[in-house]
């Protein structure tokens, strides 16, 4: 929540101590590291006890949520992480002579302003990454957004080795198994 307030801050009306230390604090979404203060060094900071300022946090935060309505807030930056690496539930799965899926060794990812999003099933080809041959292209099997404050995330997941149409039957089979599943109920 109080991630949440001061992302949204310029939409605090009050002047209460909180709602004024809470504007005076910065967040930055691309920022690693969490510079925020807990709600036990806000109570100490303001010398309001952790159970008043708990419930002093929670309407402010819902006023907020009520007030987008009216003032919906403003996404102000836009872009893409492009994550090329084969996706968890192949993970342990052999790829060729006694070979397995190493995560960190294998994987890219990385941050991009992209004129448009990739469709699924597209192929994405990153010449100018200069690592592993073949974790630099691939076809783009899953897209997910993320929304941390006035920032939105679009993330790209693509597959290095296996289309579309890999990804199709994959989720063909999970369907089926899921019917099965359903049927026995």
């Amino acid at each position: 929540m109080i991630e949440t307030l001061v992302i949204f801050k310029r939409y605090l009306s009050g002047d209460s101590p909180l709602e004024s230390k809470l504007r005076k604090l910065e967040f930055s979404s691309m920022n690693e590291e969490d510079n925020l203060p807990t709600n036990q060094e806000l109570s100490k900071e303001l010398e309001i006890p952790r159970v008043k300022l708990n419930k002093e946090l929670r309407v402010l935060y819902e006023k907020f949520i009520e007030g987008t309505w009216d003032s919906p807030p403003e996404i102000k930056e836009v872009f893409h992480t492009i994550v090329i690496s084969i996706p968890y539930d192949e993970r342990k799965q052999k790829h060729g002579k006694n070979w397995y899926y190493e995560p960190d060794e294998r994987s890219t990812h990385f941050r991009l302003k992209l004129t448009h999003t990739p469709r699924i099933g597209e192929q994405l080809d990153l010449s100018f990454i200069e690592r592993n041959e073949k974790f630099k292209r691939g076809y783009v099997y899953d897209i997910s957004h993320c929304i941390y404050g006035d920032v939105h995330d679009i993330q790209v997941h693509v597959h290095p080795f296996k289309n579309y149409y890999h990804q199709w039957e994959k989720m063909k089979d999970e369907h089926e198994w899921w019917e099965r599943q359903r049927r026995n109920w």
